[in-house]
């Protein structure tokens, strides 16, 4: 499975700094101009539980 997010959903989401945390980002790049705001990241399965975008539970189900 392969969850993508763009930087602006995880802004708005209130996860950005802990998603740039689990990708070794700089949680300023947005800002400083070395992403797009656009720009979607992709996430694995484990990643997207710990940043709360997908339930665990319900994944067991598939």
């Amino acid at each position: 499975m392969n969850i993508k997010i763009t930087a602006e959903e995880a802004i708005d989401k209130g996860i950005w700094e802990e998603l740039c945390e689990i990708k070794g980002l700089n949680e300023w790049c947005v800002n400083e101009g070395l992403m797009d705001s656009d720009h979607e990241i992709s996430l694995t399965e484990k990643e997207a539980k710990e940043l709360g975008l997908i339930n665990a539970e319900l994944t067991s189900l598939v």
